[in-house]
Formats: C-alpha cells, structure tokens, sequence
C-alpha cells in the first residue's frame, strides 16, 4: 500500500525475470536476452528510484491514499518531474517505446516464463504503477496526453511489425507490446478501470497463446517454432488449436470472448475523444486481427511446399501440457461478464478509502477513472468489422494467395521490419557509443590519466623532496637561527 514496499518488488521482479529469461544459461542467445532485459529494466528502475526519492523528500510520505489527499489538496510543484519518472519507468517495465525493444529478445527462455510474464507479471508491472500513481498524473494536464500518445505509437508500431515475424513466439511478443500499449492509450484517456481490465483479460487470451505456442514447439522437440516449421496442423493437434481459436477471438475483440469487453471499451474511449486517436483505434484493431489469424492459419491450415507441413509429425501434448491451456482459453471465453467487478475494485482502489488525515473527511473524488462504458452500437459494429477485415486479409494473404508470406522476403522492406522501422540500429548505436565511453573512462581516464596523475605526484614530491633536502642538513645552529628568527618576527607582529 506505499511506493516503498512497491520499489522494492519492483526489483524483486525485475531479477526474478532476468533470472527466469536466462534460464538455458548455456546458450549465449539467451544470456544476452537476459543481460538486455535487465540492463534496459535499470534504466527505467533509476527513473522509479529517483522518483521515490522526491516523494520521500516533498511529501514525507510514501502510503498511497496520503499521497492522494496532499495531491488533492493543492501540492503540485514537484508533480511534473515525479509523474514524468513514474512514466519513464513504465515505458521501461511494461516494454513502451523507446525501451520496448528488450521484450522480443525475452522469448529465449522456455514457454512457460514467456507466458508468465507476458499475462501476469512483469510486463504488466509498468501499467499497475501508472494507475496507482494516476492521482499523481492527472493532476499535470500535460501527464496524460503524453501516456496516451506514447501507448497508441507503441500499439500501432508493434502491431505492424507483429504482422511480418515468423518465429510465433515473437509474433506474441510483439502482440504483448501492442496491447500493452492500447492499455497505456487507455490511461491517457482518463480510463483506469478499462486499462486494468484490459490487462486481466489479456492474461487469459495472452497466456493460452503462449502455451499453444509452447505446445506446438514440444511437438517439434524444439524451443520455439516458425512459420516454416509448421502447417496444416489443426487435425494433429485438435486441443490445441480449438484453445489457440478460442484466445486467437478474443484477443481479436470478436463478441462474446472475453477481449471484446475490454478491447471495444478502449476503442469506446478513442472514438468519444475524437482526433487521431479515433483513427489509430480502428487501425490496430485491423492490425491484431491480421496478425494473430495470419498466425493461426500459417500454422494450423493449408499445405505450403514452402513448410514442413505433417511431414514434421506432429502430435499433440500430453494431459500436463494441454489441461492448462484449455483452462485458460475458457478463461479468455468466459471472464468478459467480470467487467463491473473489476472496476468496482479499481474504484476501491482509487477512491474508495476514508480520507485518513486529522481534519480532513469524506473520500477523495476522482470522477470518470474507474467506471467501465456501456454497451455501444456503433463501436461494436466498428469493431466487429474492423477485426472481420484484419481477418479477411490474412486469409487472402496465407489460404488464397498461400505462398505471399515468403515471395516478399529477402528485400529491403524485410531488412525495414527486422530493424523495427530503423529504431534497433539507433539503440545499438546508442549501446555501442556508451561502451565506447566505458572503454574510454576505463582505459584513458582511469588508466592513463588518472594513474598517471597519482603516480606522477608521488614521483614528483619525491623530486621536490630531494631538491628541498639542503635546507634541513642537520647542522644545529641553522636551527636555532630560524627558531631565532621566527620568534622575532612573531614578537614584531605582536608588539607592533
């Protein structure tokens, strides 16, 4: 209930995880993935640390609902910069552009730590410490346009780039990055309950995903599999692919599976605001819908001599390995009725605590954060058809024109996505001037400059030493002329 205990599993999480990604430690690619993703998570942790730091300092406080109650009443200086870090460290945890490139590397460890962090833990940390800290933000009016444009980048870039992978796992990963963001577009809209919401459904789907991924992997005795690896596969693994539809429709936002609740109310939330983000909803509503069915039927129909196809024999997981699953894609059916439930906790959350402080009473009134919209016609039909049309494209792109996927390989347009439209060569230059700088101070600073400085003042006073040692010769008469000396002046200065 306080930022420090917060912090403080922050960092628990953020090791867990370094931890969990580096798990086949005999693999350099997952070692680096391990040391990327901690390594990006301090640069968004410093951002927390320094942001507890000036909470601690300004308001002497750290409990959530004081900290509501100074803010409400009127102590803002220091909010811009506190709100600011918070987001800063978001962005890092929960993988939002600039700092959102460490998560698609994260897929080096096993399925199951992939799907964990993807639905329930670390990924989602970012988004829980913007809405405990949203009566701090949205005091700056500045605060949440900036949460907002930040989440509908993410979600459109990553949602586009999500369409090209062929590894599933990344497919996924950047999946989780989009809709993270949809969640950050959420908050930016003043939505807290729709954005907590988001989240707890997209666990479901996002996890059952993930282990059909898992799933599908186990049966080519491999830690991940690609679109070339597979194909045609839905009678092999029945199980399997009827949970991937069941999460696969939910994620898309098709009624009644569970993310067309929270979906539909983000793109409800976009659509009443207007501008541009009534037309980035729409949009990434196409995008996930073509990326998540292009993976469904790249993997489970069609025969391609470009895949492996049954040729691969693949079979389905044991009762260990699809019990889970199937559990979780029921979830993603059926837990989209919990909608007012979860917004009355995130009212309780917010708002709903007596006011603790000597002479101040009544709760504290935050209008509009926590209530979930109504059933809305028009933004079902846009979302509904959206998604039929993201559909409909990749049933085109992979079932009629089936050999599409691979003809537009090998260009510059691939070079283009690999590249996340140019951002990951900018990191890696960022990276390797920063280690250009380490050598640097390491190697010229410290070495020769620094090293030379100390060792050249010990040379030095010992030369001085040596030049300066005829003043002291020992002789006992020299002595008592300088004490004779001395005394006179000090007795001149005193007498004067």
């Amino acid at each position: 209930n306080n930022f420090v205990q917060l912090y403080l599993f922050w960092e628990l999480v953020g090791l867990a995880s370094y931890l969990l990604v580096g798990f086949w430690f005999h693999k350099a690619s997952a070692r680096s993935a391990a040391l990327k993703a901690f390594l990006t998570n301090r640069v968004g942790d410093f951002g927390f640390l320094l942001a507890l730091l000036l909470i601690l300092a300004y308001y002497k406080v750290s409990h959530f609902h004081l900290l509501y109650v100074l803010v409400a009443g009127g102590r803002h200086e220091m909010l811009p910069l506190i709100g600011l870090l918070l987001i800063w460290a978001a962005c890092a945890k929960s993988a939002q552009f600039p700092l959102y490139f460490w998560l698609p590397d994260a897929m080096e460890g096993p399925t199951p730590t992939s799907a964990l962090m993807h639905a329930a833990t670390m990924v989602t940390a970012g988004v829980f410490l913007l809405v405990r800290s949203w009566p701090l933000i949205c005091e700056v009016s500045w605060l949440p346009h900036l949460v907002a444009g930040l989440g509908a980048f993410t979600a459109l870039g990553a949602a586009l780039i999500a369409c090209t992978k062929k590894d599933l796992k990344r497919i996924l990963a950047y999946s989780t990055v989009s809709h993270l963001g949809l969640m950050m577009l959420a908050l930016g809209l003043n939505q807290v309950g729709t954005a907590v919401f988001h989240l707890f459904t997209h666990g479901f789907f996002k996890a059952a995903l993930f282990l059909c991924a898992g799933n599908i992997a186990h049966a080519l005795h491999q830690s991940t599999a690609n679109v070339d690896d597979v194909g045609g596969w839905r009678k092999a693994m029945p199980v399997t692919y009827l949970c991937f539809i069941a999460a696969a429709l939910s994620l898309a936002g098709v009624w009644p599976f569970a993310g067309f609740f929270s979906k539909d109310a983000i793109l409800d939330a976009a659509w009443h605001h207007g501008g541009v983000y009534a037309v980035v909803g729409p949009v990434i509503s196409v995008l996930s819908a073509f990326y998540i069915f292009r993976m469904l039927f790249l993997t489970f129909h069609g025969s391609r001599p470009e895949q492996k196809g049954l040729a691969a024999h693949p079979h389905e997981a044991g009762p260990g390995l699809s019990v889970p699953v199937a559990f979780l894609a029921l979830g993603a059916l059926a837990v989209g009725p919990l909608r007012h439930g979860v917004s009355r906790l995130v009212l309780y959350g917010l708002q709903g605590l007596p006011v603790g402080l000597p002479g101040v009473a009544g709760v504290l009134n935050l209008p509009g954060v926590a209530a979930l919209p109504e059933f809305n016609w028009t933004v079902f039909a846009l979302g509904t058809g959206m998604a039929a049309l993201g559909a409909a494209g990749a049933y085109y792109l992979t079932m009629v024109d089936a050999g599409w996927d691979w003809r537009w390989r090998g260009g510059r347009a691939e070079h283009v996505f690999e590249s996340d439209f140019g951002w990951k060569l900018v990191v890696d230059a960022v990276v390797s001037g920063v280690v250009l700088l380490g050598r640097f101070v390491g190697r010229v600073l410290d070495k020769s400059w620094w090293d030379g400085l100390i060792e050249g003042a010990a040379a030095s006073t010992r030369e001085l030493s040596d030049r300066l040692s005829f003043l002291s010769a020992g002789r006992l008469n020299d002595s008592l002329w300088w004490m004779a000396a001395g005394a006179a002046l000090l007795l001149g200065r005193s007498l004067r």
